[in-house]
């Protein structure tokens, strides 16, 4: 019987893991001073847990969890709408130029990130004689910019469709070191900026309930809006049946496509790819929703409460899915790209960040936390510099979304089959054509001055 209930303890161990995190930031200062998510604090613990063997837990149950809660957080997003819209207004411009900036900068820094990472591996086996794959090094493009999903999912095709041994577990790895370089560089480049008054509005000290992760009774929120009866059905219970159906659908957009496209690059990434074929299978349902008269049912401030969730739990699980010994086998090669990699960000991050011409430190610090960690360290770190969201870099970090996808689609199909259709020189070929023209881009789009703001 006990072996039936095994995901529903898993389930149990990663929420007690996210409740110590909670109270580890609540009550430790060194957490609080460099603004740690509960997650990543809950999902470390859980790692040195795993990493000893305690409990029997090993990192394999984790990884299911990691794949499903990840394309779950996807749906989500896409069933998730845009809010109120004035693109007529000056405030609407200046977020259409912000999340063009944002969208077109990222996939630059993407593919930058993607060639050093190969360039240094690649140099790494000359060096040390060691035979690695140099599109290991590649991957941590797709964990810092990406997050753990979507380079569980390239490193996870990698090794069970090519061959490529452990490439999962470093993807997995990059992207969690990542969202430590977002805290632990991050906020200190948010903190200089205060101090050299570069913030768009003057920021006082930061709140205590900001910097413990709790609210207190007096600034609650309400996070969304009860939109059924509850004779009914719970509000809550619908909006996760919604999540369900999409994911169901999705499942039978990716069979469709592993069966019509079976023995091509295509058929390959459709259930490799679920995350993105369900993106766009979530954004028609919502679409649907949306004709049919029916968007008021769908509350956005929950379906984002959800999503939340989703990312909570999955950075839990990543953490705990990394095996120690893989790392250790693979130290030099991580460690190289990590520090080669992680300076190249931080100064593309400022350079750039400085020539976009307004609100420059708050899109600069989305940038570099969604740069090395996700959105929602992107808005950590804005949060410093903008804690009540005053500039429109928090909704340009939501917008840029969208541009992102469109900007990038061609390199996550690439970088799926890549081991088997494509050299690394070609792919690199290919990743610098579109920095290129990303480049080109914000010229076009008047979002790359030749001044430096600050």
């Amino acid at each position: 019987m006990m072996a039936s209930f095994n995901p529903l303890l898993l389930i149990g161990v990663m929420g007690a893991m996210l409740i110590i995190g909670l109270l580890c930031r609540a009550y430790i200062p060194f957490f609080q001073k460099f603004l740690v998510p509960a997650s990543i604090i809950g999902g470390l613990i859980g790692f040195i847990i795993v990493s000893f063997g305690w409990f029997g837990l090993k990192p394999e149950m984790f990884k299911l969890f990691a794949f499903h809660l990840f394309n779950a957080s996807f749906i989500a997003m896409g069933l998730t709408g845009n809010g109120e819209k004035d693109e007529g207004s000056s405030k609407g411009k200046t977020i259409l130029k912000g999340s063009l900036w944002l969208g077109i900068i990222s996939t630059v820094l993407l593919t930058t990130q993607g060639i050093l990472g190969g360039g240094v591996a690649y140099l790494l086996n000359l060096i040390t004689g060691s035979n690695n794959y140099p599109g290991l090094g590649m991957l941590l493009a797709h964990g810092f910019l990406q997050g753990p999903g979507q380079a569980m999912a390239i490193g996870g095709a990698w090794q069970s469709k090519f061959g490529i041994p452990d490439a999962q577990t470093i993807a997995l790895t990059y992207s969690a070191v990542g969202f430590l370089i977002a805290s632990f560089v991050g906020v200190p480049l948010a903190n200089w900026g205060i101090r050299r008054g570069y913030a768009t509005h003057p920021v006082d000290t930061l709140k205590k309930d900001f910097r413990a992760g709790l609210k207190t009774k007096e600034s609650r929120d309400m996070i969304g809006r009860e939109t059924m009866h509850p004779s009914n059905v719970g509000t809550l219970s619908i909006h996760l049946a919604v999540i369900a159906l999409a994911y169901l659908a999705n499942y039978g957009v990716c069979l469709i496509l592993s069966k019509v496209a079976a023995g091509t690059p295509l058929g390959q990434l459709a259930f490799g790819f679920f995350f993105v074929w369900g993106l766009f299978t979530a954004m028609i349902i919502r679409k649907i929703i949306n004709v049919s008269d029916h968007s008021h049912l769908i509350d956005d401030a929950i379906m984002r409460q959800i999503t939340s969730i989703f990312v909570d739990f999955l950075m839990i699980a990543t953490i705990m899915a990394i095996s120690i010994a893989i790392v250790m086998q693979y130290l030099a090669l991580i460690v190289s790209v990590v520090i080669v990699c992680t300076t190249f960000t931080f100064f593309f991050v400022v350079y750039f960040g400085r020539r976009i011409g307004k609100f420059d430190l708050e899109r600069m610090l989305v940038l570099f936390g969604s740069g090395t960690g996700t959105i929602p360290s992107g808005l950590v770190l804005l949060r410093i510099v903008d804690p009540e969201f005053k500039t429109t870099a928090a909704i340009e970090g939501g917008t840029a979304q969208l541009v992102m996808v469109f900007a990038m689609t061609h390199i996550i199909l690439i970088a799926g089959v890549l081991p088997q259709s494509f050299t690394i020189i070609q792919a690199m070929g290919i990743w610098g054509a579109t920095a290129l023209v990303g480049l080109v881009l914000l010229k076009v789009f008047k979002v790359w001055k030749k001044e430096k703001s600050f």
